[in-house]
């Protein structure tokens, strides 16, 4: 359960970002705009049927005299998410690449967590009482009043029925309720293009090399997070109806351009700093900030180990990672790689 918890924040959050690289899109909440006037009505992401998705990143090590005899490359594919629901994706290019690959290399960690059956039992009970507010107060008392107005009022179109969220803690209630405005968009952040990937790589014999997190102390992860200072949990909330109020329409823009390997039109489309600033609200743990430059760290070093070793290798990364400036692309090339982006016809 600990462990299902942390993939889950850890697949919601890109690894290499941090709040200081997205520029803040919210106000302070009692200037905000409400939710009312705010959200546009938008319609459903209409993309359907089989859709080529992103080419790849290259990234080179030349041959040398000190190096490979033969040029070594590592392709890396460009995630993202949510995606559309129905969306059926062909993908040629990874296939392509994996046909000559030796080792594939997933963004998201393996996390082992360190505990027997019994104590797991009792963290499954922690985490669930962790679903609510640590002094037992219903949202409406939790959240600043223009906040929860503002939180009410997606719920009301989004989830009128979803009475639970009263009483989530308010980080969980605005993650349960983003959840609910991309399922009425018909967008999920269920479809794990890493996990099909890796399905394509063992097909081919390719190796599986995940980058393997070690949780010593669970419980104690598990205190940390709960114990999140309520301001980080209420940038978060903040950040989190900012998106659902004003990036639906160019979320459902990304999804498409994503989904037809359109890079340029993604690129063109900023990122908002929901992640990043929930990232910071999680990083607030001494070790869930220990775990995630851990996961940053160890892949970046697993990728260069593994393109100096193996002549063709594949990789997935958050493709607005690879997109931003001082990103993974960015930070690939500084230990002397050869990166180049994907060119759109």
């Amino acid at each position: 359960m600990l462990a299902a918890l942390l993939l889950a924040v850890l697949a919601a959050l890109p690894l290499a970002a941090t709040a200081a690289d997205t520029p803040p899109t919210t106000s302070p909440w009692p200037d905000a705009t409400p939710a009312a006037e705010a959200v546009e009505d938008l319609g459903e992401v209409e993309v359907t049927g089989e859709q080529p998705g992103p080419a790849l990143w290259k990234v080179t090590l030349p041959a040398s005299a000190t190096g490979p005899a033969e040029p070594h490359v590592l392709w890396i594919l460009g995630t993202l998410r949510p995606l559309p629901r129905k969306m059926e994706w062909r993908p040629t290019a990874v296939e392509r690449a994996l046909t000559g690959a030796e080792v594939f290399i997933p963004y998201q960690p393996d996390i082992d967590v360190k505990a027997g059956p019994f104590a797991l039992v009792g963290l499954f009970f922690s985490a669930r009482s962790a679903m609510k507010d640590p002094d037992g107060q219903p949202l409406r008392e939790t959240l600043p009043a223009p906040l929860y107005a503002r939180f009410t009022a997606l719920k009301a179109r989004y989830a009128p029925r979803a009475g639970s969220l009263e009483k989530r803690r308010p980080a969980i209630a605005a993650m349960e309720l983003y959840g609910e405005a991309l399922d009425a968009m018909k967008l999920s952040q269920r479809l794990d293009v890493e996990a099909l990937v890796a399905r394509q790589a063992r097909k081919r014999g390719v190796k599986v090399r995940p980058v393997k997190l070690e949780m010593t102390d669970p419980k104690g992860v598990l205190a940390e997070l709960t114990a999140i200072p309520r301001a980080a949990e209420l940038a978060c909330v903040e950040a989190t109806l900012v998106r659902m109020e004003t990036d639906l329409g160019p979320m459902r823009a990304r999804a498409e351009a994503w989904a037809q390997g359109d890079l340029t039109a993604l690129a063109r489309l900023p990122f908002p700093a929901q992640d990043a600033t929930c990232g910071d609200a999680v990083a607030t743990s001494p070790r869930l900030k220990a775990l995630l430059m851990q996961a940053r760290a160890g892949w970046l070093e697993a990728v260069s180990g593994i393109l100096r070793e193996h002549r063709v290798s594949v990789a997935t990364a958050p493709v607005q990672s690879l997109l931003r400036p001082g990103g993974i692309a960015d930070q690939l090339a500084s230990r002397g790689f050869l990166v180049e982006a994907p060119t759109t016809d």
